[in-house]
């Protein structure tokens, strides 16, 4: 079956629903998110699948300003095709906060920690004087930073020189002697071209555009985490010739930084999958993922494809046994952009050759 960019998101999900062989026309697909529940070939033709809506700008006080949701901090944001950040303090490496977790740490296999942390050991941070003074934190963020990893939490409040997050940190702050954080999505460091900020309380997000930007420049706002995924085991799936786009972030990151992100192409367990000469650019999490990690998938080959541009990683794939899968012939560059804790292509069981990274 056909389909064209003229097609609603709903139509082209009952043709994916029918299986066999889709043939997708070239153009762009805004958002993209869908499911795939039986063997299927879907051929993109170099038609572009969008996570998300085109942004209608308009300027006030020399910022390019829309209306989005409020609640949680929007992460992500694509300009001109390339991820946009947000605004940052500091605006390069990292401050130090004061909290100490001076407990040993005995290994995942031996139960982790000697002791096991308290919900505020996870929760709140306490800052040096000061470090806060001047800062709006409503709609605040902070990565903090581990041994291996890092957690990326919304601040509930403050305390004093204290932070309060809402959800616990992937492990307790100051752990493994690190202290290093910085916060997102704080007004008063707007100032940098190409970085954004989003009022959570009014729902309102304002971009500093760079060079050339004006209110007509092409903007996408990431919506969802995946563009085609399926959330049940399947078998027998090829998918080709797609650029894929605007991803969002918007998962617990809390769990272990970029591990928790899942992939624009997402499976949980499948059996033959073949993905190549696909682009994917501009996207929050990773390029293509099984989130079992292996455990119920195999028969697996992606290759002669293009990652980059990336919040995370590209490829974070694995299959139960060596079975002849492989990744293969990808150009892997730019990622990490909001997790530094990404890995480029990471695999269990797969033969990895080939790549440049």
């Amino acid at each position: 079956m056909k389909v064209t960019n003229c097609h609603t998101t709903e139509e082209i999900q009952s043709a994916i629903d029918m299986g066999g062989t889709i043939e997708f026309t070239p153009g762009i697909y805004e958002n993209a998110h869908f499911r795939i529940t039986k063997p299927v070939h879907i051929v993109g033709y170099g038609a572009t699948l969008v996570g998300g809506t085109k942004i209608t700008w308009r300027e006030e006080d020399g910022f390019l300003v829309c209306d989005v949701p409020k609640g949680k901090p929007l992460r992500d944001l694509v300009v001109n095709g390339a991820l946009r950040t947000r605004c940052r303090y500091p605006e390069e490496g990292y401050l130090r906060h004061e909290t100490i977790f001076d407990v040993a740490w005995l290994g995942t296999t031996k139960g982790g920690w000697e002791r096991k942390p308290t919900y505020d050991e996870m929760t709140k941070m306490h800052v040096e004087k000061g470090a806060l003074d001047g800062l709006t934190l409503h709609s605040a963020e902070a990565t903090v930073i581990h041994s291996w990893s890092d957690s990326m939490v919304q601040v509930r409040g403050v305390d004093e020189n204290t932070l309060i997050f809402d959800e616990p940190c992937w492990f307790p702050v100051g752990s493994f002697g690190r202290r290093n954080y910085c916060l997102w999505n704080i007004p008063e460091v707007l100032k940098k071209e190409g970085t954004f900020y989003h009022d959570t309380k009014i729902g309102k997000l304002y971009y500093k555009p760079m060079a050339g930007e004006d209110i007509y420049t092409e903007a996408y706002l990431p919506i969802h985490e995946s563009v085609l995924y399926a959330d049940e085991k399947v078998n027998d799936i090829e998918i080709e010739g797609f650029t894929l786009m605007a991803t969002a972030s918007t998962c617990g990151s809390a769990s272990f930084g970029a591990g928790n992100m899942v992939g624009a192409i997402n499976f949980n367990a499948i059996d033959h999958l073949y993905i190549h000469d696909i682009i994917a650019t501009a996207m929050g999490g990773y390029a293509i993922r099984n989130c079992g990690y292996g455990k119920y998938s195999s028969n697996i080959k992606i290759e002669r494809s293009h990652f980059h541009g990336l919040g995370a990683g590209a490829v974070y794939f694995g299959v139960k046994e060596r079975d002849g899968s492989e990744v293969c012939d990808l150009l892997v560059h730019d990622i990490g952009i909001y997790h530094g804790s990404a890995l480029g292509i990471s695999t269990s069981n797969l033969d990895v050759c080939h790549n440049e990274v």
